[in-house]
């Protein structure tokens, strides 16, 4: 039987190596090639045809064809591609995801963020509607997952609380799973409110700082113009020092502008020094962006960075040797990882006023709604623009269908654009996400924290 190189291949040259990577695979096939054999690799993994012959003693070609960067002749690889994207959907309807909004106020105000702030703390009425909703519909899932959102949630914890006991309680009697995650600016998340949350199973946070105490001041600033960074470290440190659960894990995110990027070297030292190599506690770096709406980002447009320039901060990370945990990097280089959570089924953003979208990037405007949670728990969904969220014809546009980046995204990193530029301009192309335009510099990144094996071994 004769073999032929993936579709999906990424070879790349690091200084007298070679990391493979094979997108259909995933992280598991990342892989170095040691000097020796690296131009043995880069020959058989180059088109030939007439295929090429197996030679079973040759344990180069082995490694090769079991990590999935050789494949049989006659295999349609976007016929496998699509069988994964099928099964990932499937998996995924199984699943019930809601994102809470339980206020759409802030203590901050960012100067890149979107929102508008229109709208207050949940009502209660909202809030029972979503306990019947949940009760009603809980059986026909294995589990059900919320993600706490705001506005900056923690300004309506009563909310969360309230209908977290009584989610918890339903779960546990339908004998169903239950998690919940959340994302907030920290400024509120002490000790004691941190216990509490626990207490909730909210076990996974998202907590932005961007940069050293000065650069992040000027872009997280409290309504009244006050720094932040200084109360959010703290919250951390204590969370840290008396909180002895292993459960939880907190990524701090950090949305780098021009001017972070100055003090990075800095920043980081610091916060290796916060966590002191403490498990529980991932980076994760992105550029500062354009999330749409009413935003600020007009005072700051000359300090955001190109996508390239991330990848520059993440080769500065490794070859500096920072000791950073980067699950949250990791998590996108599996099959389906950069695929947007509004793609998905089952998956429902619900505004505090009850109202429903599929993206938190767009939480004002018409014509984002997809429809309304209604008193009695039942969801009045407009079915038609739901699907334009979930239905992803846009994975067989030629540029995804060839992309060797595609079973990471399907073409899906995100909806919203595909579903309004593709009908606003001609000659359109979809996005593509961060992790493909810094692949090379991403997976040197992780492997400075966790190394992949050698082809040979």
């Amino acid at each position: 039987m004769k073999y032929k190189p993936s579709m999906f291949n990424y070879v790349f040259e690091s200084e007298e190596e070679l990391v493979l990577f094979n997108s259909l695979k995933g992280l598991v096939s990342a892989t170095r090639v040691r000097h020796d054999y690296c131009d043995q690799v880069k020959e058989m993994l180059r088109s030939q045809e007439g295929g090429i012959d197996v030679d079973d003693s040759d344990k180069i070609m082995t490694s090769l064809i079991k990590k999935g960067f050789l494949v049989e002749e006659v295999v349609d690889e976007k016929q496998r591609r699509e069988a994964l994207y099928t099964d990932i959907i499937d998996k995924s309807a199984n699943n019930l995801r809601l994102i809470i909004l339980p206020t759409e106020q802030c203590n901050y105000r960012c100067k890149y963020c979107y929102e508008s702030f229109k709208k207050g703390k949940m009502s209660e009425e909202i809030q029972e509607a979503i306990v019947k909703y949940v009760r009603k519909n809980i059986t026909r899932y294995s589990g059900l997952r919320i993600s706490w959102f705001g506005g900056e949630p923690l300004l309506a914890l009563d909310v969360i609380e309230k209908i977290s006991t009584k989610v918890m309680d339903i779960c546990k009697k339908a004998r169903r799973k239950y998690v919940a995650d959340i994302t907030t600016n920290g400024y509120l998340l002490t000790l004691d409110t941190f216990r509490k949350l626990l207490s909730l199973n909210v076990l996974e946070y998202q907590i932005t700082i961007d940069g050293v105490k000065e650069v992040h001041d000027s872009k997280k600033p409290l309504v009244n113009g006050g720094g932040t960074f200084d109360t959010v470290t703290n919250n951390l440190r204590m969370i840290k020092q008396e909180a002895k659960s292993l459960t939880y894990s907190i990524v701090i995110r950090s949305n780098v502008t021009d001017e972070a990027l100055s003090s990075m070297d800095e920043f980081t030292a610091y916060f290796n020094e916060l966590v002191k190599g403490d498990k529980r506690f991932s980076f994760f770096l992105r550029p500062a962006g354009d999330w749409g709406g009413n935003n600020r980002l007009s005072e700051m447009t000359h300090a955001r960075i190109s996508e390239s320039q991330i990848g520059c901060v993440y080769r500065n990370f490794y070859k500096n040797g920072y000791p950073l945990n980067v699950y949250t990097h990791q998590s996108f280089y599996f099959p389906g990882g950069c695929m947007c959570y509004a793609a998905f089924i089952n998956m429902y953003v619900i505004c505090s006023d009850g109202n429903l979208r599929k993206c938190t990037c767009e939480l004002d405007g018409d014509e984002y709604s997809i429809g309304r949670l209604l008193l009695n728990g039942s969801l009045d969904i407009d079915n038609e623009k739901s699907d334009r969220w979930t239905g992803n014809r846009v994975r067989f546009i030629e540029k995804c269908d060839e992309c060797s980046f595609s079973p990471l995204c399907f073409g899906a990193c995100c909806p919203q654009i595909n579903i309004f530029m593709q009908s606003a301009e001609s000659g359109w192309e979809p996005k593509c996400p961060s992790e493909k335009m810094n692949l090379y510099e991403t997976l040197e990144l992780i492997e400075s924290c966790n190394r992949f094996p050698y082809l040979d071994e």
